[in-house]
């Protein structure tokens, strides 16, 4: 017999019919493993952007945002 393919990595609980949700979240806590922490906390560095070519982006949204403001202020107040 083939074997079944893993299709996800998120283990699949069983919990009786009509456990309440305090009994749900003990049988989680009881279940929850450190690999299971270790899985959810991994990052991977790689994909990260460093810090300064973030902020030279950030200043010219916010530049942009504060032009627009701006303008639309001017705007109103010439029409009063």
């Amino acid at each position: 017999m083939p074997q079944k393919k893993k299709t996800s990595t998120v283990p699949i609980l069983r919990v009786p019919k009509g456990a309440t949700k305090k009994q749900i979240y003990a049988i989680i806590k009881k279940k929850f493993t450190a690999d299971d922490l270790a899985e959810i906390c991994n990052l991977d560095f790689a994909n990260l952007v460093p810090s300064p070519d973030i902020l030279p982006r950030l200043e010219a949204i916010h530049e942009e945002v504060l032009r627009g403001k701006r303008a639309a202020r001017k705007t109103t107040r010439k029409t009063k």
